[in-house]
């Protein structure tokens, strides 16, 4: 990649570039303009309508195909439909499952050392798993699937409008996963009603996957927006540094997929090119290990002690 295109990416993803995307709603001193969340996110869907019809301009006059994002849009606007990609979250469910979690964790873990060592290990599994989420969503083909579409194409659009994440508070960062975390964690609580390790165990992965958000988010501000606790975590790897997610934002958007921490991106890198490189079978993967894996992990911690150890009553 040559410089000027590495100084586009830098510009577009954050980082140290001193002028920044203005099109998710920052200034070129990184200062965010004074917009209500209704109108931030009104920008955001209007620079998607722009963008969709000066790439469906350029792709006509090349004769060739644009990205089935931007056919998402123009079909959505020639049949008189919203197009909109970008949607005001409630932010009731985060809330509520963050105090429901935090009890959780609270009163059933048994000490600070178990503590610290569980949510080291599904900060690191949930940056795996990020990994594998983001597959999914940024494969063009799935925008046609049922249920799928809609995540698909707001993630597809982040490789656009890199700043879109930035652009928002952090609850509605948050917000993005209201439907997922609320079905897996009513599935979790459901199922793991009577299992104090179990439960646990579910409500750090919800955390890791807040931080996860946090995580991403602080990846998109240039260094001069980020406090100088966020940047030494970053440049120590505790937090997503704008480096390795910069290495995604490359064309072709093949690299680098966990957005947890970025700790497991090179493990992830090693299964997508010698393991599996299908994001349909990744789709199922996440499907059956999203249902299941607290369970495995449960009936693995009982089988060699760990909990007991813990501190966890058996």
């Amino acid at each position: 990649m040559g410089k000027g295109a590495a100084s586009t990416v830098t510009r577009e993803c954050g980082g140290d570039g001193a002028s920044v995307d203005q099109s998710a709603g920052i200034g070129k001193s990184g200062s965010p303009k004074m917009e209500t969340l209704k109108q931030q996110i009104e920008s955001l869907n209007d620079i998607v309508i722009r963008k969709t019809q000066k790439k469906i301009a350029e792709a006509k006059a090349a004769g060739k195909e644009p990205g089935l994002e931007f056919k998402e849009v123009q079909a959505r606007l020639d049949r008189g439909e919203s197009p909109n990609v970008y949607f005001e979250r409630s932010e009731i469910p985060v809330w509520a499952w963050s105090i429901i979690a935090a009890a959780c964790i609270v009163q059933g873990c048994p000490n600070i050392f178990a503590f610290v060592l569980l949510f080291t290990f599904m900060y690191l599994w949930f940056d795996f798993y990020s990994g594998v989420l983001h597959v999914v969503l940024d494969h063009p083909r799935h925008i046609e699937f049922p249920f799928l579409g809609q995540p698909c194409l707001e993630f597809q659009w982040h490789h656009h409008i890199p700043r879109d994440i930035a652009s928002k508070p952090f609850m509605q960062a948050c917000g993005d996963l209201t439907g997922v975390m609320s079905v897996l964690m009513s599935y979790w609580f459901i199922c793991l009603h009577d299992n104090t390790f179990g439960r646990v165990l579910i409500s750090m992965k919800l955390f890791a996957a807040f931080l996860g958000q946090f995580n991403h988010r602080v990846s998109h501000l240039t260094r001069k927006e980020k406090p100088a606790w966020v940047k030494w975590m970053q440049d120590s790897h505790i937090l997503l540094s704008d480096q390795d997610h910069r290495v995604h934002h490359t064309e072709p958007h093949d690299q680098n997929f966990c957005i947890g921490c970025g700790v497991m991106n090179n493990a992830f890198n090693f299964c997508l090119k010698n393991i599996c490189s299908d994001p349909s079978l990744w789709g199922i993967w996440f499907g059956v290990v999203s249902f299941c894996d607290i369970w495995l992990l449960v009936k693995a911690a009982e089988a060699t002690g760990l909990s007991a150890a813990l501190g966890f009553a058996v």
